[in-house]
């Protein structure tokens, strides 16, 4: 009589008997929770303009994850990772190492997201444009589906900034926590006068 009613609460519970009937956990799923993180990543770089340019990247990420356990072990994955007021920053530098603020007369800056695996096909929307969704060009992985977001300015000044409300990006495959970084990759090409250089590099970015 016990055994068949640890059976029987085991099939209500999803869960499986064990020799002496004892409970195991052998399908069920926890229920989903969502998390966020902010990031704000920069590198300075050298140009070929007599000036450094420092890039930065910040804002947020969200996703959800959801748990799923098999007898007695347990696997945490990541789902609709989305970036959130994505910004993209450029500023110029010069004088000795590079510490006094110098002025550009244009600049153009384009982040590139793509997952951090190379997948080729990662299930990338964006919400609206600029921001677009194609094949392109990466540092880390070549030729692969990106979300990327391209900005230029003519006006003469020491920094610019590319600003993106909202949540523009979403990547909504599942993949576990180890395989859930993204890349962004960051281009520029700064000027001066009649002269200009293009500069790039790559952050990780991780749940």
């Amino acid at each position: 009589m016990k055994k068949r009613l640890v059976q029987l609460i085991s099939l209500l519970l999803g869960v499986g008997v064990a020799a002496g009937g004892v409970a195991v956990l052998t399908g069920a799923a926890q229920a989903g929770t969502h998390r966020s993180k902010s990031y704000n990543v920069t590198k300075t770089l050298n140009t070929d303009l007599g000036a450094c340019v420092k890039v930065s990247l910040y804002g947020k990420l969200e996703w959800d994850v959801k748990s799923s356990y098999s007898k007695y072990v347990g696997q945490s994955y990541v789902y609709n990772r989305t970036l959130v007021n994505p910004v993209m920053t450029v500023k110029a530098l010069g004088g000795t190492k590079c510490r006094s603020s110098k002025k550009l007369t244009e600049v153009t800056m384009t982040q590139r997201w793509y997952n951090h695996t190379c997948s080729i096909t990662p299930n990338i929307s964006v919400a609206y444009p600029p921001f677009a969704v194609g094949a392109a060009p990466t540092i880390n992985c070549g030729n692969v589906t990106v979300a990327s977001r391209e900005s230029s300015s003519s006006a003469s000044a020491a920094s610019y900034k590319q600003s993106n409300s909202g949540r523009p990006v979403r990547f909504a495959e599942t993949a576990t926590y180890k395989n859930a970084c993204m890349n962004v990759d960051a281009y520029v090409t700064a000027g001066i006068k009649n002269r200009n250089d293009s500069i790039k590099t790559s952050f990780k970015i991780c749940p």
